[in-house]
């Protein structure tokens, strides 16, 4: 279905854009690209089964850059005790980001690949999944591992190089970190239709970094 390019409805892929003008834009509104041509307009999802599992329109913004606590129903904002708890574990992981680095100039470690600045993802993504679900990191991802409940020591086993891996994956439900890109992926999906199959209550994240959707791994799971 496609009307007028800037004015008219336009479908994509199964997602019908009803489009505005140019000069009567919200911050629900979105620009797509066809062609040489462009069109403004909010995304109607009401006849996908799988509206729910599709990104917001706009972007989701918890906190202003001043600081500020913004209000949205689609996202409670955490209690104190949680944010102070995952605060907790971002100093954590600084601190052991830090100290990983330094050890890696003193020559006690073979490698250590720095997640300064990627902290706040890491522990959100780890905190998020219960205990039964199941996390496959990247090897830039130990804040994540550690969040998790793994013992620092245990994590960095691998990247001194003494091991395959320092802790036991079945027991923290993390499987080892994985240096080629974007191998995990796989192992995820794997994972995943298995507990599907099981009928199992089980949700598997998987981290990658934006090197790794270059990859045929990425593609293939």
């Amino acid at each position: 279905m496609t009307q007028h390019p800037v004015l008219g409805d336009i479908r994509v892929r199964g997602i019908k854009l009803t489009a505005a003008p140019v000069g009567g834009m919200t911050e629900a509104e979105m620009t797509i690209s066809s062609g040489n041509k462009l069109a403004h307009g909010t995304v109607d999802t009401s006849d996908r089964q799988d509206a729910e599992m599709l990104p917001s329109a706009v972007p989701v913004q918890l906190v202003d850059p001043n600081g500020v606590k913004v209000p949205n129903d689609s996202y409670p904002f955490p209690d104190s005790s949680r944010l102070l708890g995952a605060y907790q574990k971002l100093v954590i992981g600084r601190r052991i980001n830090d100290q990983a680095n330094a050890l890696v100039r003193q020559g006690r470690m073979a490698v250590y690949p720095s997640s300064h600045g990627q902290e706040a993802c890491q522990v959100a993504a780890a905190v998020v999944i219960d205990r039964q679900d199941w996390l496959f990191p990247t090897y830039r991802d130990t804040v994540a591992v550690i969040t998790r409940g793994v013992d620092p020591l245990e994590v960095l086993t691998l990247l001194r190089g003494d091991w395959h891996s320092g802790y036991d994956p079945l027991e923290h439900k993390v499987a080892t970190q994985a240096t080629p890109l974007a191998t995990q992926l796989l192992h995820a999906v794997g994972v995943a239709h298995a507990a599907k199959l099981k009928g199992e209550d089980t949700v598997v994240l998987a981290l990658c970094g934006d090197g790794a959707t270059s990859e045929g791994d990425f593609h293939e799971a």
